[in-house]
């Protein structure tokens, strides 16, 4: 056979074609389409709303108003490398709604994120910031007083966040120790706010002015 007929004889080619070689391409070819189907099911988005309210008056008002996505629910982290932690940030419509499609993103159903809204003061044109004199909201469930969200695969939908923090330029701290033997994930929780009743459920989340999560082991930690 010449290389012309090889050429427009694909189905006289295949007899040139070792067996196990044309097995392996089935393979990749039956791979790539299982691939393909994943990155359908892997398809991740966000979308809510965003209130501003009487917080917004003590800023700029062209100050813009941008919603972000971390990959920790750890703050001070997300603020020692925001350049690590987050994993997108957009600005939000005039109506204050939002979409983010995370599809391409390192993050899967079932990863807890942090979802966050702020309105940059002193915004340049640049990469926004917080700093001292801006103003943020945090998505939370009341409930359970968990800032963290867990992904769904899919449509997520229904997200709000109220900003009604404003960013100070003083540190504070709390330190102390958890006593017992008991071991596992322990969320710490500062609140400034009034205590009505022994369920902590009750709580006003506006009151929460620190949250952080820790890993305790027998040892008191």
């Amino acid at each position: 056979m010449n290389i012309d007929g090889f050429v427009k004889s694909p189905t006289a080619a295949l007899r040139f074609i070792p067996r196990h070689l044309i097995l392996f391409l089935m393979a990749l070819f039956l791979a790539a389409c299982s691939a393909g189907g994943d990155g359908e099911m892997k398809a991740l988005n966000i979308t809510g709303t965003v209130s501003t309210g009487s917080m917004a008056k003590s800023v700029s008002g062209t100050a813009p108003l941008f919603i972000a996505i971390a990959k920790s629910t750890d703050i001070s982290a997300i603020m020692d490398d925001p350049g690590e932690a987050i994993i997108d940030l957009v600005e939000v419509n005039d109506d204050g709604t939002f979409t983010i499609d995370l599809t391409d993103t390192e993050l899967v159903a079932g990863d807890e994120i942090l979802i966050f809204a702020f309105m940059d003061n002193d915004y340049d044109g640049g990469v926004p910031f917080l700093d001292p004199g801006d103003v943020v909201g945090f998505y939370a469930n009341t409930g359970s007083l968990k800032i963290g969200y867990t992904l769904k695969a899919g449509e997520n939908s229904g997200i709000h966040i109220d900003i009604n923090r404003r960013v100070y330029d003083y540190e504070a701290a709390v330190s102390g120790t958890i006593e017992g033997t008991e071991s596992g994930e322990v969320t710490l929780i500062a609140y400034a706010g009034e205590i009505t009743s022994s369920d902590f459920t009750k709580l006003d989340f506006d009151g929460v002015i620190g949250y952080r999560k820790v890993t305790k082991g027998a040892e008191p930690l």
